[in-house]
Parts: structure tokens; C-alpha cells; sequence
């Protein structure tokens, strides 16, 4: 059965089929007794998620925290707390958003959770071929490149630890390139113009311009880090290249990594420089989050870290992201590459 995530505030409507806990999600085995044990620690809330980005109650625990009803198959009206329109599945429909692939109003599949009547995913009863899982597309045909190999030590990250965000209005393809390296590890492409719509269609609240790869490790507590390798484009100017989502009071993220006049630095501050001359070259980058002691510290280019305050640790929790997002006074053209990409 295909998986549905839904989350709080989405009306409650599955499958036809039984509800039951999972098995395993994401290419990986869920224990007897996980659902269990997630449960006693209170992650039945609707909002942590496990393995992958899959949530707790809504996809792999759904027996365990009580959380479904089999029903009828219906488009959902609102989900992660954000309506959905009345015509709204009918225009992703039409602009081939039924693939399975893409999604919306955060993170949610189009086919899968929200549009489920009208892409027909699930709205019949399952056959025995259905249920099976669709084999895995083959990675894209390397391409040359100029640049330097990384090290063999990160391989690719996977494709269930990410998303990519692009213009609404534009296919996957047209802001965004995926190379296999010869040693394993993966390039990932991202460029946007300071002209693109945002990654949402209306009735959305509008955004700036971006491509970027949203990372599914959602957390609200302990210490987390992501390192990777960035090559920035001559010419990209204000734009953020990685952030930490989420905060408290009228910040919406913890931290931006900004890139100004060749400059890498934290947010728009001149005083926190970071790197200079970033341009068309391969620069490593090490992000630590630590949630309890509200502390960032940021390494780049293996030169000692630069610690700073976050900005607090909202309900919802925090989320890494890399990929290019207009600032004000952007360039016309943003690009970066990334590669060697961990997380933890």
C-alpha cells in the first residue's frame, strides 16, 4: 500500500486496506517492537518522524498511536496545518505533479497525501503488483567535469533523506542537476533566478526565489550536524546557500549561511566572515547544532569552528537545508554544487 503522510490538522482518511503498523519504510526494517517503544516516548504526536522522514503516527506506527480509521479515498482540504483550495489539486494535476515525487505545502506528496482522489493513487484496492515497491530509477549517466574529485569516504546521500524545493512553475529538470561520481559520491546541482515564482503555487503565501534540498531530519532536541562540500558560482551574490529552519519569536530560521560580494558569511553580518573569495572553487563546510546549550558552531575549510547563538527551538523543530535562496538585492543567477554531503 502506498504510504500516506499526513500530518496534524489533515481530516483523517486512508487506504482502502487494514490499518496496521508497518514493517519496514524507506528501505528499512521497522522492529516488532519500535512502535512500542516510540509511542512510550511520546513520538505518537503527529510531528517526529523516524527512518527517513517517515512519521510516527500517520505512516509507519499507525495501529500502535491510533491514529487512522480506514475510510474512503478523498483529496485532502488541509494538511501540516495549511489549506489546501478547492481547485488546487485539479493545478498540480495539470502541471504533472501526480509523479509521486513531487510536493507541497511542507513536504507533503502530492499523489500520495494531498491529491489522492484526483491523481488516483489510492483510491482503488491494491494489487498484488501495486504493492510492491517501484524499482529504483537508475542513477543519470556521468557527465564530464573541470572540477576535482572529492575523496572516496562520503558516499551519496539518500534519496529518502531529501527533497529538492524548486519554482512551482518549472520542472525538476530546469533548476536542478543530479552527476554520479566515479568514487560513489553524488554532485548535486542547484540554480535559481531572482525572477523564478516560489516553490509553492498559489494560493501560497509567496516566497523568494530558491532551489534547495530539504533535509528530513526533522529534531527538536540533542545535537546535530551536517558537513559538505560547496562550490559557489562566480557571480552568486545574496543569497543564502545552507540554513538551519526554525526559531523563536519572528525568526524563522537559526542560521543562514550567506554568500555577499565573494564573501561567505553568517547571515548579512560583515563582522562574521567565514570565508572570502568563495567563488568557482570547492570549499568544506561542518554545521553542529547543539539544541540543549542553544549553540552553533560552524567550520569552514578545517579551520577552528566559530561558535554563535541560535535563535531558539520552536514546537515544530528544526530542519537542515542547503540549496540557493534569493536574499533582497540578489543576483540575477544563484548556483551551487553540492557533494560529500553527511549528515548526523
Amino acid at each position: 500500500m502506498v504510504l500516506l503522510a499526513l500530518l496534524a490538522g489533515a481530516h483523517q482518511v486512508t487506504a482502502q486496506g487494514t490499518c496496521a503498523d508497518l514493517t519496514s519504510v524507506n528501505g528499512q526494517a521497522v522492529c516488532p517492537t519500535c512502535c512500542a517503544t516510540w509511542a512510550s516516548q511520546g513520538k505518537c504526536d503527529g510531528v517526529q518522524t523516524v527512518l527517513g522522514g517517515a512519521n510516527v503516527r500517520d505512516v509507519v506506527c499507525r495501529k500502535t498511536c491510533g491514529a487512522y480509521l480506514c475510510g474512503t479515498c478523498a483529496d485532502l482540504t488541509s494538511v501540516n496545518g495549511q489549506a489546501v483550495c478547492a481547485t488546487c489539486c485539479a493545478t498540480w494535476a495539470s502541471q504533472g505533479k501526480c509523479d509521486g515525487v513531487q510536493t507541497v505545502l511542507g513536504g507533503a506528496n502530492v499523489r500520495d497525501a494531498v491529491c489522492r482522489k484526483t491523481c488516483s493513487s489510492v483510491c482503488q484496492p491494491p494489487s498484488p503488483s501495486a504493492s510492491k515497491q517501484p524499482p529504483p530509477r537508475p542513477p543519470p549517466r556521468p557527465s564530464p567535469r573541470t572540477s576535482p574529485r572529492p575523496p572516496p569516504t562520503v558516499p551519496c546521500i539518500s534519496p529518502s533523506m531529501y527533497y529538492i524545493q524548486y519554482p512551482y512553475d518549472l520542472k525538476l529538470s530546469d533548476r536542478y542537476n543530479l552527476t554520479s561520481l566515479a568514487n560513489g559520491d553524488c554532485e548535486h546541482r542547484m540554480w535559481v533566478l531572482n525572477t523564478d515564482k516560489p516553490f509553492e503555487a498559489p494560493p501560497e503565501k509567496p516566497t523568494a526565489p530558491r532551489t534547495e534540498m530539504r533535509i528530513n531530519n526533522n529534531y527538536a532536541s540533542g545535537v546535530h550536524s551536517i558537513s559538505f562540500q560547496i562550490f559557489i558560482a562566480d557571480g552568486t551574490n545574496a543569497s543564502s546557500v545552507m540554513q538551519i529552519l526554525g526559531g523563536t519569536g519572528d525568526y524563522k530560521t537559526s542560521l543562514q549561511l550567506r554568500v555577499y560580494d565573494g564573501k561567505l558569511m553568517r547571515y548579512n553580518s560583515a563582522s562574521e566572515v567565514l570565508e572570502t573569495n568563495v567563488y568557482n572553487r570547492w570549499i568544506s563546510v561542518n554545521v553542529t547544532h547543539n539544541v540543549g546549550t542553544n549553540r552553533i558552531s560552524i567550520a569552514v575549510s578545517g579551520r577552528a569552528a566559530v561558535d554563535a547563538d541560535g535563535r531558539g527551538t520552536p514546537t515544530a523543530g528544526h530542519y537542515f537545508k542547503l540549496g540557493v535562496y534569493g536574499q533582497v538585492g540578489s543576483s540575477r543567477r544563484m548556483e551551487a554544487r553540492y557533494r560529500s554531503i553527511k549528515v548526523l
